[in-house]
């Protein structure tokens, strides 16, 4: 339910996004608002994933083009987590209501999936020091702890090194924390081996 129809008048939901980890051009689709309300339905092959993030957008424009939207994405003209036009979900089942002001900030879940749920609490839990590290610790076992890890080590290569371990934690602790199950998957694998070349070098 979207109760501001003025400036949105179309909602977006897209599997683009500016972390190249999680990031597929697969869905790009858009439904017009009547009378408040608006619904996508269908299926997403994970293809070996866990799960599947999504960033979901309202505009007055009905042409919004994927083009457009994965050059503002790869050109970091759109963050997600840092523009308030933009609401990073999980492709699950869920109503939401959005009664004022931005998405980013206002958006109300009225029904909400598991991974959903944990990464609403992932969510208060990383404004405060190492509150990645203690997310993990509670769900060792969690695809969102994988992916918040996975997205992490990606920052690590990209920004500053000393301020991360300081304020996120130490990567090879995170991976420690999560279950046997996710550190012997094929990703599991994948993300250590990666993590070997990067920080053993």
């Amino acid at each position: 339910m979207v109760l501001d129809t003025v400036s949105h008048k179309f909602a977006y939901l897209t599997t683009l996004s500016q972390q190249r980890t999680i990031s597929s051009d697969k869905l790009f689709v858009m439904a017009p608002i009547k009378n408040g309300r608006f619904n996508f339905e269908g299926e997403f092959e994970l293809n070996g994933e866990f799960y599947q993030n999504a960033c979901l957008f309202f505009d007055k424009r009905a042409n919004i083009s994927k083009k457009e939207v994965a050059s503002k994405f790869y050109n970091l003209i759109w963050v997600v987590g840092r523009d308030e036009n933009l609401k990073q979900i999980i492709l699950e089942d869920m109503n939401i209501k959005l009664s004022a002001g931005n998405i980013r900030d206002s958006m109300e879940l009225l029904r909400e999936g598991k991974f959903t749920k944990q990464l609403k609490i992932l969510s208060e839990m990383k404004k405060t020091p190492k509150g990645l590290e203690s997310f993990i610790a509670m769900f060792p076992d969690s695809p969102v702890s994988f992916y918040s890890l996975e997205g992490i080590y990606e920052a690590y290569i990209d920004r500053n090194f000393e301020r991360l371990l300081r304020d996120v934690g130490e990567p090879y602790a995170m991976f420690n924390l999560l279950s046997e199950r996710l550190k012997r998957s094929e990703k599991g694998k994948r993300l250590k081996e990666n993590m070997d070349s990067f920080f053993k070098k």
